[in-house]
């Protein structure tokens, strides 16, 4: 099994563990301390939270190249994740007064679902980067002439990213027509 597999199958986990998580953190929190549900499921919100982004980042972590941009992004992005959560809650609340649990419930599934399309956005590879690890491959770059996805090492001739279908001329023509630009990177490093 590739490890790319194996994160996205942590991950899978992270995110089905993640509510069994949230209903014991609220039982404990309601149990113990006995406060208001509203204020047990805010304190759920936030510690389950904090919670799923570590699992999140442990997951992720050696598929992310972590600059001090992406790092300052994640910290942004987990705070920032709180502002759809919180609209959620209003939302919700001005609809039905009396429904602050379900508002808290729905803050937190709203700040989940910005937290990973947060980070998604954040920590995927650009462009630069991809070239960069294939050229310090040393492998030749197959990109596709479409949409520029790395197809090196597929057995078929079609773009998994853009479905464009070639033949094998019009990649290995399309890598010699980039060639000078692969040598000239590899030169300057």
């Amino acid at each position: 099994m590739s490890r790319t597999l194996t994160r996205i199958i942590l991950a899978l986990a992270v995110l089905g563990a993640t509510p069994v998580a949230y209903v014991l953190v609220y039982i404990w929190a309601d149990d113990w301390y006995r406060i208001s549900d509203t204020t047990a499921l805010i304190i759920t919100d936030v510690l389950t939270a904090s919670a799923f982004s570590i699992a999140w980042v442990l997951v992720w972590r050696s598929n992310v190249r972590w600059t001090s941009a992406r790092i300052m992004g994640t910290a942004l992005i987990w705070f920032l994740a709180f502002a759809p959560a919180l609209g959620a809650f209003l939302l919700t609340i001005a609809e039905s007064p009396y429904s602050e649990e379900e508002g808290c419930v729905l803050a937190g599934l709203s700040w989940w679902a910005a937290w990973i399309a947060g980070t998604s956005m954040l920590w995927r590879e650009s462009e630069r980067e991809r070239i960069e690890r294939t050229v310090g491959s040393h492998a030749p770059l197959l990109a596709c002439p479409t949409c520029g996805y790395n197809m090196t090492g597929l057995h078929k001739a079609r773009c998994p990213e853009c479905g464009t279908q070639y033949t094998l001329n019009q990649i290995v023509a399309s890598a010699i027509d980039t060639e000078p630009l692969s040598g000239r990177r590899t030169s300057e490093r």
